[in-house]
């Protein structure tokens, strides 16, 4: 069942500018899509910020590429779109989006970890990865062909991410699960690895996908050490031994110098500056007031000065 064309706008400009908020695209970049019928797709146009889109900005184009309803020009990936289409009929939906953190693996060469989460597991499995072909080209969607037809998700190296779904709502979890779980597994690697689950345990988590009547389309996770996901540009996860931590050790306690004897002529303000504070006649520890060189003595405010102090501790 397909949605009717007003309701189809109304959610391209919602999930238009979730996707923007979420930091998961930029400035024009990214593309959303919802399918009409059989021949028609209504898709973000080209050179709009998502967080502009409005409900009059979205055109409809055939399942060729031409420009059937719209004055604007249609995105520049609408190939990507198109190519979901026609490999999944049962797809209705479909985001292209560049989470950066999902981007910074294919970048890095290094496997995507979906298979690291139970709930990832269950409702993505092993999310593959196309490997790099020049944006805007056909070869492009000829990257993604054989993925798209067994993924509900999959990356697009050096590029973005292609979540689809039967409506934006679940192609935006999807593309959100993506990206949370890229940051997860930035984080487990900062602190020395992810653990993978055992393949008893992925079987098991597998069985829960018919308990929760979940019927995404997805490559199952595999044990590490089995073949890694059919297009996926990254080895499988390998087990890492966690780092040895030393425990905790104090340093020695120095021993503190013992306090200087307070004086019998100061014993009576040592005693009462304890009373209020451990308050102690600093001259001793304070800086000498008198100025040093001989050239600069001037007796005069030298006797000043000591007459001020003099009085100053007869108060005290």
């Amino acid at each position: 069942m397909f949605p009717n064309e007003l309701q189809a706008r109304k959610d391209i400009v919602y999930y238009s500018h979730k996707t923007h908020a979420a930091g998961l695209v930029t400035a024009t970049d990214g593309n959303l899509s919802v399918r009409l019928d059989d021949q028609h797709v209504l898709i973000t146009p080209s050179g709009l910020r998502k967080e502009d889109m409005h409900i009059d900005a979205p055109i409809v184009i055939d399942m060729d590429g031409n420009l059937v309803a719209g004055d604007r020009k249609p995105s520049t990936e609408y190939k990507v779109h198109l190519e979901a289409y026609q490999q999944r009929p049962d797809v209705k939906a479909v985001i292209h989006a560049h989470p950066p953190k999902a981007i910074a693996f294919t970048i890095a060469g290094a496997p995507l970890d979906t298979c690291m989460l139970p709930e990832v597991v269950v409702t993505m499995g092993d999310v593959p990865i196309a490997p790099y072909a020049a944006p805007s080209t056909d070869a492009l969607p000829e990257s993604m062909r054989d993925l798209i037809a067994k993924s509900d998700a999959l990356m697009l190296a050096r590029h973005g991410s292609v979540t689809v779904g039967p409506c934006l709502s679940e192609a935006f979890k999807r593309l959100e699960k993506l990206e949370h779980n890229a940051e997860i597994m930035i984080y487990a690697r900062m602190l020395g690895g992810a653990q993978p689950f055992s393949e008893n345990q992925l079987q098991e988590l597998q069985g829960l996908r018919g308990f929760y009547g979940i019927n995404t389309q997805q490559i199952a996770c595999a044990a590490p050490g089995a073949r890694p996901a059919s297009g996926s540009s990254a080895p499988p996860a390998q087990p890492v031994v966690p780092q040895q931590v030393q425990p905790y050790q104090a340093p020695p306690v120095q021993p503190q110098p013992a306090a200087p004897a307070v004086s019998a002529a100061n014993n009576n303000n040592a005693n009462r500056g304890d009373r209020f504070g451990g308050w102690h006649d600093g001259e001793a520890q304070a800086p000498t007031y008198r100025r040093s060189g001989a050239g600069n003595h001037e007796p005069e405010i030298d006797e000043l000065v000591d007459e001020i102090v003099a009085r100053v501790k007869q108060r005290l």
